[in-house]
């Protein structure tokens, strides 16, 4: 009978302690978020400030230091970067934040830059912890 009783002690020991540990860190301000990991794998859209010349070729690739490839030039409306391959390779991580634009216009070099993709987060979640997320448009003035 003793012996049971120890033993049900025993495995109540560790839950006890992780609980007191969660608690004294919510109390101290501590902040305890779970272990969830959100990515985008939606396009990139790239608004230029000024219009392109009717020749000129856009490229893009995400990450630095990567290999810009040809982007298909719209009907009308946004240049969207798609992220698969050859825009990014299967070395990065979906919901990178470098995009890497190149405009060419004939021979001539128009924009070859890295920028920072603006990202718009949803309301944080499970008492300020953050939530999913998506790109904003890449803003590129020439």
């Amino acid at each position: 009978m003793r012996r049971t009783r120890r033993f049900r002690l025993r495995s109540l020991l560790p839950g006890t302690v992780l609980l007191l540990a969660l608690l004294s860190a919510c109390s101290l301000g501590g902040q305890v978020c779970p272990a969830i990991a959100y990515t985008y794998g939606g396009p990139a859209v790239v608004d230029f400030v000024d219009p392109l010349p009717p020749g000129a070729e856009v490229r893009a690739c995400f990450e630095t230091g990567c290999t810009p490839h040809p982007v298909a030039r719209p009907a009308s409306g946004d240049w969207s970067v798609q992220q698969i391959d050859p825009w990014r390779t299967f070395e990065s991580m979906p919901g990178g934040t470098v995009l890497r634009v190149v405009v060419l216009d004939g021979d001539r070099v128009l924009h070859d830059a890295e920028h920072e993709i603006p990202i718009s987060a949803a309301q944080e979640r499970f008492g300020g912890c953050p939530g999913p997320y998506e790109y904003e448009p890449v803003v590129v003035a020439s």
